[in-house]
């Protein structure tokens, strides 16, 4: 008959819990952050692809000569919004607006500033731009992550 007094209890000790708890806890918090990385990587990729498409547009329209002008986006970071924005015409302000969209949650104009906003304009027949321009995007919760759209002056547009 074994006696009592070398016999342990059975059981976890609260140290070990403890240590179970402080782990799980650790791995969840690594597991969130690394997911809304991934969700701020995606919105802004999928930012940059709409920006991009609405680019190509503007300046497939003002090579065909769609309305007989030129085609442009308006890049909007000011108090009106942010936004991008399709228009026809030599220059927003006087031109036919019309394809508007919202920057998606999460994601922020770097280029143009805060404040500002910025006109890509392609030339009707051969769709060129009136000059070379970067447009940078940004998490806003993630300073790391950005994605940079370079229109050169020969109307390439890459990202």
């Amino acid at each position: 008959m074994p006696s009592s007094k070398n016999s342990r209890p059975s059981g976890f000790s609260l140290v070990e819990i403890v240590l179970v708890f402080a782990m799980m806890a650790i791995i969840v918090t690594a597991s969130v952050s690394n997911l809304l990385g991934v969700r701020n990587k995606y919105a802004l990729d999928t930012t940059a692809e709409k920006i991009v498409f609405d680019l190509r547009l503007a300046r497939e329209n003002a090579r065909g000569q769609k309305d007989g002008t030129a085609w442009g986006v308006r890049l909007n970071n000011d108090s009106n919004g942010k936004f991008f924005e399709v228009f026809s015409g030599d220059n927003y302000a006087s031109g036919v607006r019309s394809l508007r969209t919202a920057l998606s949650s999460g994601v922020k104009f770097l280029t143009p500033a805060e404040g500002t906003n910025a006109d890509v304009v392609f030339a009707k027949v051969t769709g060129l731009p009136a000059s070379s321009y970067s447009i940078t995007i940004g998490s806003e919760n993630l300073a790391s992550i950005t994605k940079i759209i370079t229109i050169n002056a020969n109307g390439t547009i890459t990202y």
